[in-house]
């Protein structure tokens, strides 16, 4: 059982979803998918209707503490399959955040990791970066993607959480590998979900306030 090898895959199953990502191309939804629309915020996004991920506030179902939403987010997505029980993985999310204190394109693009690159998304130009994140035993993979549209910051976010455990505990845990085709699987729709968001109108920059950051 090699633990580093696993957190290697997936450092590079990530990295992977972002270089995916950056082409000014989208590519099409799959068949069958929903489309969720905010009518405050003006932007749609897909995501895959069979269930693998659901939309809401609700706690993430693999038990992570680390939690999908924030005062921030528009709109979240959580996997809640079962692929990954009983192994590292905790969680899959996708979010939609609005970041009311970054009035600038440059505040906006400012991420904290480096190096910063730009994608075109439906003729939106988004700066990305992978950054990391977590407390405790829990950490986050996150691919971060910025747009200043209408003088909001959108954020879109694509993160993976997993348990932080040596080799000792990872035995004691009785925990198992994950299988990395289920990994990709998840992370390609991950994908899909952000190549699909789209700015459709004009967001109500009142309902900026709301999701200031304090």
């Amino acid at each position: 059982m090699n633990v580093r090898w696993m957190q290697r895959l997936l450092t590079m199953s990530l990295i992977a979803v972002g270089a995916a990502s950056s082409g000014c191309c989208a590519a099409t939804p799959p068949a069958g998918w929903q489309t969720y629309r905010s009518p405050g915020y003006g932007f749609t996004i897909n995501y895959p209707g069979d269930g693998s991920f659901t939309s809401g506030y609700q706690l993430d179902p693999l038990g992570s503490t680390i939690s999908a939403c924030n005062a921030a987010s528009a709109a979240c997505f959580q996997y809640k399959g079962h692929a990954f029980d009983g192994t590292i993985i905790e969680s899959l999310k996708v979010s939609v955040n609005i970041l009311g204190d970054r009035g600038t394109e440059a505040e906006c693009s400012d991420i904290d990791e480096q190096p910063v690159k730009a994608a075109v998304i439906h003729g939106a130009r988004f700066h990305f970066a992978e950054t990391r994140g977590g407390g405790g035993d829990e950490s986050e993979i996150i691919n971060v993607y910025r747009a200043f549209h209408q003088h909001i910051c959108f954020e879109v976010t694509l993160a993976t959480v997993r348990f932080d455990y040596s080799p000792e505990e990872y035995e004691e845990y009785g925990l198992h590998p994950f299988d990395p085709c289920a990994l990709r699987s998840a992370q390609d729709e991950m994908s899909r979900m952000l190549q699909s968001f789209t700015f459709t109108r004009r967001a109500r920059n009142d309902r900026v306030f709301k999701h200031r950051v304090q």
